[in-house]
């Protein structure tokens, strides 16, 4: 068996278990080396590539953490410490899909942003929406992320997605859901925390995120925008985004009452008339405050 984990230094390690007979053995290495100001506090989840299965297997991740008082800092004004001291600006966090080529070997060098793709948004915080670049790849792979295989062929060992300097975080665990070796199945389901420290706002505010394992795009239905409870493809649930053209959001904000923040994806309610259902099938129940996860999910282990 294969074990990753992250740790408070920003990596993520992978651990080979095994049974010789007599002995159990344990084989660790570094797959991601990443940076001190982006701990690693979440379970990362795993996944069959979507590429191919002689790609190995995917690891989705985030960074971030929310456990000492200092934490919770958006690097505003109202930011301070326990002595009235203005906290520094708070370090700007990522989401990253990797790849593990070679699941039951120690991998052999260790994966850096630098070797990923990033994958850029914009945001219409007005009505709460974010949507991914490269629109025009929307329907098929985007080829500027160059999955590489075992044999090393291939421009990228994943992509990434970096937040802006707010104090926004992943400290929930991730999901991958239908992860398969279909480029168009698999999605990354994903919550942020975004600390608020004016004491007249609510005191976090969050974004829910659902993007294409692949390479972090939203080519189908990801939120039931419309609010008629279909969220099936047939369905389109456009808006219009910052360049008034109708897309797919690739996220959603929760800026008021951060409820997306900590919660993982079991229960997400926006408090207004904008209600999420989001069910593959196409037969929601239509309850609202719910994210329906059909289908199968990857586990981190």
């Amino acid at each position: 068996d294969t074990i990753y984990a992250g740790d408070l230094q920003g990596d993520l390690f992978k651990f080979h278990v095994s049974w010789d007979g007599t002995d159990l053995k344990i084989v660790d290495s570094k797959l991601y080396d990443g940076d001190a100001t982006q701990p690693i506090t979440v379970k990362p989840a795993v996944g069959i590539h979507p590429r191919s299965t002689s790609h190995g297997a995917i690891v989705a991740f985030g960074t971030g953490r929310y456990l000492t008082r200092d934490d919770h800092n958006d690097g505003g004004t109202y930011a301070k410490d326990d002595s009235g001291n203005a906290l520094p600006q708070p370090d700007s966090q990522v989401f990253a899909v990797i790849g593990d080529v070679a699941v039951h070997t120690p991998a052999a060098s260790a994966i850096t942003t630098a070797t990923l793709y990033e994958r850029t948004y914009a945001e219409d915080t007005t009505n709460g929406y974010r949507f991914t670049d490269n629109a025009s790849a929307l329907d098929g792979i985007d080829s500027n992320v160059g999955w590489k295989n075992a044999a090393g062929n291939g421009t990228h060992d994943g992509w990434y997605m970096e937040f802006d300097s707010d104090g926004e975080r992943i400290v929930a665990n991730p999901i991958l859901r239908n992860p398969s070796a279909n480029f168009k199945a698999g999605r990354v389901i994903f919550t942020t925390l975004i600390p608020q420290c004016n004491m007249c706002d609510f005191g976090v505010g969050s974004w829910l995120m659902e993007l294409r394992a692949f390479d972090g795009k939203t080519p189908y239905n990801t939120f039931d925008t419309d609010g008629d409870g279909n969220v099936a493809d047939a369905n389109p649930d456009t808006v219009t985004d910052l360049s008034n053209t109708a897309s797919v959001p690739a996220g959603i904000a929760h800026l008021n009452d951060g409820a997306y923040a900590l919660s993982g994806i079991a229960i997400v309610d926006r408090g207004d008339d904008k209600n999420y259902t989001e069910d593959d099938s196409g037969n929601p129940d239509g309850s609202a405050g719910e994210v329906k996860l059909g289908g199968g999910l990857g586990s981190g282990g």
